[in-house]
């Protein structure tokens, strides 16, 4: 069924994927349909990067070696996991992303959970790619927090979403966070 549907939606030749791990698969390879249009030029992130980068310091949460170490480090099980999830999600654009923007807008990180939460095939893979980095940020968040300097920690949504999200860890280590 899988490879049916990879053969559908696929952007390259399948002769490409014969030495890849699913999850290079559906990182490099497979387009959300629907999304192709959404660039990070109009993302969040960005925005807030160019109207604060020469008012101080910046940096990252994880190094380029760390973010390709999060893939590379998958298991089979996380890896094909990753790869079918991501399938899922791109089946289920543009809708997908419209309810993820009104989500977003509404300031509903339990709604953009529900969304995006594992559903058929567990824990493994997408979601817990987000969750190992996430984890992974949480001392450097920290260290952020007690140095007393003002910082702005810039995450994807889903980071911030769930049990295991950034908000959920923060509070259990006694942080009191307030949504503006």
């Amino acid at each position: 069924m899988q490879y049916v549907l990879l053969k559908r939606i696929a952007r390259i030749p399948l002769s490409a994927f014969e030495n890849q791990k699913p999850w290079a698969i559906a990182v490099f390879n497979l387009k959300a349909q629907g999304m192709e249009t959404v660039k990070s030029k109009w993302s969040m992130d960005h925005y807030i990067y160019e109207k604060t980068r020469h008012r101080g310091q910046s940096g990252g949460l994880e190094t380029i070696d760390e973010f390709v170490r999060s893939f590379s480090e998958m298991n089979d099980r996380e890896s094909e996991s990753f790869l079918l999830q991501s399938i899922e999600y791109g089946q289920r654009s543009p809708e997908l992303l419209n309810e993820t923007i009104a989500a977003w807008k509404a300031g509903s990180a339990a709604r953009v959970y529900q969304l995006y939460a594992p559903r058929a095939h567990g824990a493994d893979g997408y979601w817990r790619w987000i969750e190992k980095r996430s984890a992974l940020w949480i001392p450097r968040i920290e260290d952020a927090i007690k140095s007393r300097k003002p910082t702005a920690v810039i995450v994807g949504a889903l980071h911030v979403c769930g049990p295991r999200g950034i908000i959920a860890e923060l509070q259990k280590r006694g942080y009191k966070l307030e949504q503006l």
